[in-house]
């Protein structure tokens, strides 16, 4: 069988947090004694007014076309207006430009973090994932992982098979960008300014590859390249991903085994033909990659709202953050969490692992 194209697919262990008990008689001393080791031990800050407090406005320097080529862009003309209103705003009056040119591309806002804020983001994320892991059922595959401040200079690790690396961003727009030469006190000086939407967190690149063998496809290799981590999409989403991202790399190889699995039997009922279509191909792996979304969402949705309070979400972040359920690659969300809620995370995070097709019949 011949290889006409191939799929592309869709890619923390932090240390264990400890909880220590103290043990006391219920007398005056010990109960004065249990009062002050709360005193100088007092609850830590909920997750949502952590994140208000310290991320939410963390806005460092930005850079441009990280790990990509810049292109030229012809706007439309709602873009083109957008753009110079901005170049309005910021000077207070409409400037003279003397010219435009306009780019497509990827604008990262770093995170304007000091170091205590990012060992504390660390450590949160440690124990989100832990927590998460532990609530599927599966504390024992949470991979290894870095965590890093995305910059300019930042040279990415490559992941190990069970060590991912990490890297955060405040926000990355894929987006336009306006380079404009106005004139400004009778000089004229250089102005930019962008439009564009903001991207989800997410592996920025994990595909597998395969070997077209006479009796159909095998496994050959994978490429995982780190996850990006975007903080400015709110406090759930700043919550969610790390867990998030690190289940997608723990159960990956279950996607990689049903693309092989769903193609070959395409294959064989097709009448075994010499060159295996590539809509084939990018048809079975787009959906063996919604069942591996639509578990670790409805997992991960069901985790977070149960636990909304506790966390500090507000109804409207948690509304806003569940909308992600809306979008194509999420279709299967909505029914395995109902499925979560018959039968427990654990059985359906094992039902996915051993059988995962039982999960969408």
């Amino acid at each position: 069988m011949k290889k006409a194209s191939q799929p592309k697919g869709k890619t923390l262990v932090f240390k264990r947090r400890a909880l220590l008990a103290a043990a006391g008689t219920l007398t005056l001393a010990g109960i004065l004694k249990m009062i002050a080791r709360c005193d100088d031990n007092p609850k830590p800050e909920k997750y949502g007014d952590w994140y208000r407090k310290n991320l939410a406005g963390a806005k460092g320097p930005n850079f441009d076309d990280y790990g990509r080529v810049r292109q030229a862009h012809t706007p439309e003309p709602g873009e083109t207006a957008l753009l110079e209103q901005q170049i309005e705003q910021r000077l207070g009056r409409k400037p003279k430009i003397f010219s435009r040119k306009y780019e497509k591309a990827v604008r990262t806002v770093t995170l304007g973090i000091q170091p205590a804020v990012l060992a504390e983001y660390v450590q949160r994320s440690t124990a989100a994932t832990q927590e998460f892991f532990a609530y599927a059922g599966i504390p024992d595959r949470a991979p290894e992982i870095t965590l890093e401040l995305l910059t300019a200079e930042t040279k990415m690790k490559p992941p190990s098979d069970d060590r991912i690396a990490m890297y955060s961003a405040w926000q990355v727009y894929d987006c336009v960008i306006g380079r404009y030469k106005i004139e400004v006190g009778g000089q004229v000086l250089d102005a930019d300014s962008f439009a564009g939407k903001g991207m989800p967190s997410g592996l920025i690149k994990n595909n597998c590859t395969f070997d077209y063998k006479d009796d159909g496809i095998v496994f050959r290799s994978e490429n995982n390249m780190p996850v990006l981590l975007t903080v400015g999409n709110g406090a759930p989403e700043a919550y969610t991903s790390p867990p998030a991202e690190a289940l997608h790399f723990a159960i990956r190889r279950v996607r990689y085994q049903g693309i092989i699995d769903d193609i070959n039997s395409w294959w064989k009922s097709s009448g075994r033909p010499p060159q295996l279509p590539g809509h084939i191909i990018d048809k079975t792996g787009q959906e063996c990659l919604r069942r591996e979304e639509g578990v670790v969402h409805a997992l991960l949705d069901e985790f977070v709202e149960k636990r909304k309070d506790e966390l500090g979400f507000t109804e409207h972040e948690l509304r806003s953050y569940l909308e992600h359920t809306s979008r194509p690659e999420y279709a299967y969300v909505l029914p395995v969490r109902e499925k979560v809620r018959k039968l427990g995370p654990e059985k359906v995070m094992r039902i996915y692992l051993e059988n995962h097709r039982e999960l969408f019949k």
